[in-house]
């Protein structure tokens, strides 16, 4: 179904196929202009003004005028993401959120936007809005509080579009520049287009082209890079000016263009026993550990995709670094690390460049593993020594982070060994190595946990689980096993869950090892002893992609485009996809 929004008459109109089209008058009361109709989840959401200043639909034909709007009363931008609906625009506030669409909740800590928010986008952990106050951009990493950016590359006046492509922010306006570009939405650098327009009105990104349109001049510009604009002469006879951009043409993965490489990274000639890989969402950010042994180890960053790592970070070296983790953004980072005595827990809140012991834990636990929820808030760890403990932060991201210890096993066969987290936190996977063991998962943001036995959950066999994952949303779980196979679930987090065998002609053999996932859960890349495996369709068929040293775990970019593996041999360096 095609929708298209606007005002007069109609202010929705519907199309099977873009060509024959037929008004809906049932608009729910959003009767003088629609600016902006979003499908997700499931819903239309139809944001703008009239009796109603927001509606929904099940299919976009007939909309229901939803009252409470979250002081809204002139809708214009809307996004869904995370499981959180966002609109913007004018009114007694100028942001509001929802986690059905229906019912809206409005913001008060805007950051500064309090006249007027035009555009709102999202992508990596982050919240990006912008429009007019005092401030033109503000951020958010959970969609409810806002912080004013006062950095806005000269877009003075206001800001009317943004959108995020190829690890770069782009936003357009007015002002003295009328676009700007940041890496991290906090810090904007103004462009000018050659030829370009005066007054941006909406931007948008996809498979390499950056496309801004706007009023006075030329108002189609576009670039390749987000840095250098040109404008374009041959419009269309969009003449006086033009108020919206988008593409059908999906973003395609690299993934799906070149199988992964895992050529061997520049990691300053470093060969030795890696023991986990972490990485943000975009790639940019990526920690590697090794274990050596308990008094030799160490652990390194690359900022830059992977193409450099620094040396060993001289405040984690000599130590049994065992596992990390990284936000979605890269602000947070963690490192956990083995053995008996002075295993130490350490997090960074600048994006790995200074790094701080987390004192509120004795230092005697035994880390195995860790993970973090995107925006940094949720973490959880656990060890085995001196009793096989599980440990909760909901305040990570703070200077001082407190955690709590969770029950989940009695006794075990093994220590805890692998943990996943969701998107916002609220759902955990804490998951044992030994098959009599299993599973714990929780739906409350750790502060409860349900144990799962592996075979009444459909994990078959006697055989160690190496391996667990998971989207975001938390709505597809992976889980490999050494010896049984492949597992996926799409329900591990309801009452009862169930996990499905994967099977495939391609798979030849069921010594299964690592398994990583994209945000959207299109690209499952996972590895054996002696093969790697990419899907690109939700692990429905499989292709080999690289043998020889193979992955053994393995991080991956929101999409895709970056994977990041530790090899088994403990003399080969660290493989990197970027394909």
């Amino acid at each position: 179904m095609w929708v298209v929004s606007g005002g007069n008459s109609n202010t929705i109109v519907t199309s099977s196929d873009g060509v024959t089209w037929t008004g809906q008058p049932a608009n729910g009361g959003v009767n003088s202009y629609v600016y902006t109709t979003v499908y997700a989840n499931g819903l239309w959401v139809a944001i703008g003004n009239g009796s109603n200043s927001i509606a929904t639909s099940n299919d976009a034909i007939t909309w229901t005028g939803r009252p409470s709007n979250g002081g809204i009363t002139y809708g214009q931008g809307l996004t869904y993401a995370n499981g959180l609906w966002v609109g913007t625009g004018k009114g007694s506030n100028t942001i509001a959120t929802s986690t059905d669409g229906i019912t809206w909740t409005g913001r008060t800590a805007t950051g500064g936007l309090t006249t007027g928010v035009y555009a709102v986008a999202y992508a990596n952990g982050l919240w990006v809005a912008t429009g007019y106050g005092s401030n033109i951009f503000a951020t958010s990493t959970d969609g409810i509080t806002w912080t004013g950016q006062t950095s806005n590359g000269g877009i003075t006046t206001s800001g009317w579009g943004v959108a995020y492509g190829n690890g770069l922010w782009v936003a357009v306006g007015q002002g003295s520049n009328s676009i700007a570009t940041s890496s991290d939405a906090i810090t904007w650098t103004g462009k000018k287009a050659t030829g370009g327009f005066s007054a941006g009105s909406a931007v948008a990104y996809s498979n390499g082209l950056w496309i801004a349109v706007g009023f006075t001049g030329n108002t189609i510009v576009t670039s390749t890079d987000g840095i250098i604009w040109r404008g374009r002469t041959t419009n269309g006879g969009l003449t006086t000016g033009g108020l919206g951009v988008g593409t059908n043409q999906i973003p395609i993965n690299p993934i799906v263009k070149n199988p992964p490489n895992f050529l061997t990274t520049n990691n300053n000639s470093v060969a030795q026993q890696y023991a986990g890989v972490s990485m943000s969402s975009s790639g940019k950010y990526i920690l590697a550990t090794t274990a050596v042994s308990v008094t030799s180890g160490d652990v390194y960053l690359s900022t830059d995709f992977g193409t450099t790592f620094s040396s060993a970070i001289s405040s984690l070296t000599g130590k049994y670094n065992k596992s990390s983790a990284i936000s979605s953004t890269g602000q947070y980072m963690v490192v956990v690390q083995g053995g008996s005595t002075n295993s130490y827990m350490f997090r960074s809140g600048d994006y790995g460049a200074t790094w701080q012991q987390v004192t509120n834990i004795s230092a005697a636990q035994n880390w195995v593993s860790t993970a973090l929820s995107k925006d940094g808030k949720y973490c959880i760890a656990n060890g085995n020594n001196p009793t096989n403990n599980i440990y909760i932060s909901a305040n990570f991201d703070t200077a001082t982070p407190t955690f709590t210890q969770v029950s989940i096993w009695a006794s075990m066969n093994t220590s805890p060994y692998y943990n996943a987290v969701s998107s916002n936190g609220q759902y955990m996977i804490q998951m044992q190595w030994h098959p009599a063991d299993g599973l714990a998962v929780s739906t409350n943001y750790g502060v409860s946990f349900s144990k799962l036995t592996l075979t009444t959950v459909g994990v078959s066999g006697t055989y160690n689980s190496q391996c667990i994952t998971m989207t975001p949303d938390a709505s597809s779980v992976y889980l490999t096993n050494y010896g049984t196979g492949l597992y996926k679930s799409d329900n591990l987090f309801s009452v009862s869950p169930m996990f499905t065998q994967i099977t495939s002609a391609t798979f030849t053999e069921q010594t299964w090892n690592g398994v990583v996932v994209s945000s959207d859960g299109t690209y499952v890349v996972a590895s054996t002893d002696t093969k790697t495996y990419y899907s690109t369709n939700s692990g429905a068929t499989w292709t080999i992609c690289y043998t020889g040293t193979v992955p053994f775990y393995m991080a991956m970019s929101n999409d895709a485009h970056y994977v990041i593996g530790l090899p088994i041999s403990t003399t080969s360096k660290l493989l990197l996809s970027n394909t």
